[in-house]
């Protein structure tokens, strides 16, 4: 490992809280993930921030790969999926994370070293995006089950009640 990684390692601290604070932009009112203490049920959106922000940053510093990125992120992707964020502005955060490492490290690194973590930051991103991409197809695939199961309903309601009408005619 280079010595960009020893920097983020050692750098972690302030690289989370500048990092974590590109997780709280946006109206409050879109996606409330500053008010209040971060508890995994009393504030699950922030809860879920600082999880994928640490998480992120301890495998940034590491050795890992692509196969190794934290299912933090996943569950990140998850969130911003069910509520509906539009994709560019969910992955917003993850986008950021190369101008806030290079703010921190750019100093102490070479342009070869920061090429790499580049690298590893756009292989987050396009595993950021995929989960995403799943995670809104999969709640668009609810909501058409669940048009399909009350469109049954009502056509088996239907019938019924003209079932009775007809009856009633005869």
């Amino acid at each position: 490992m280079g010595t960009v990684y020893g920097e983020i390692d050692a750098r972690r601290s302030s690289l989370f809280k500048a990092w974590r604070a590109c997780f709280d932009g946006g109206s409050a009112s879109a996606f409330p993930v500053a008010a209040g203490k971060a508890g995994r049920f009393s504030n699950p959106a922030a809860y879920l921030a600082d999880e994928c922000a640490s998480d992120v940053l301890a495998w940034l510093a590491g050795a890992g790969g692509e196969a190794d990125i934290p299912a933090s992120v996943a569950d990140w992707c998850r969130l911003r999926a069910v509520q509906e964020t539009d994709q560019a502005h969910a992955l917003r955060p993850l986008l950021d994370l190369k101008q806030v490492v290079r703010d921190a490290v750019g100093a102490a690194a070479g342009d070869g070293e920061l090429a790499l973590v580049d690298e590893r930051i756009d292989a987050l991103g396009r595993y950021a995006s995929d989960r995403y991409a799943e995670s809104r197809e999969k709640l668009n695939q609810i909501r058409l089950d669940e048009m399909q199961r009350g469109e049954g309903l009502m056509n088996r309601r239907l019938a019924r009640d003209r079932a009775r009408r007809e009856g009633d005619a005869v």
